[in-house]
């Protein structure tokens, strides 16, 4: 069925007006746009890209747990230390 936008030509072919070249050229794009995305989409979601990325996150988050375990445990390391060093009272239950 031939739209009222339609018009055959002498030889056959069906031309268009303007406008509808133009709403088909933008789908057109709005494809070819939308292909480049969903491949963008498809290589970031990808399983080695993934985990590629978890492990990159999971070395710096290993790295900073080891940092602050380090300062935690230098820091109770003094606490005792000092702790043995004072001197102690006796007391003596009257």
């Amino acid at each position: 069925m031939k739209s009222d936008t339609d018009m055959t030509t002498d030889s056959g072919e069906t031309a268009t007006d303007p406008a509808t070249a133009h709403l088909k050229h933008d789908i057109e794009q709005t494809r070819a746009d939308m292909s480049g995305t969903i491949a963008a989409l498809e290589t970031r979601l990808s399983p080695s890209e993934v985990r590629d990325k978890v492990g990159v996150e999971l070395q710096h988050v290993e790295d900073r747990i080891r940092v602050v375990v380090g300062e935690q445990l230098a820091e109770a390391k003094t606490l005792v230390q000092a702790s043995w060093c004072k001197p102690r009272t006796s007391y003596v239950a009257k």
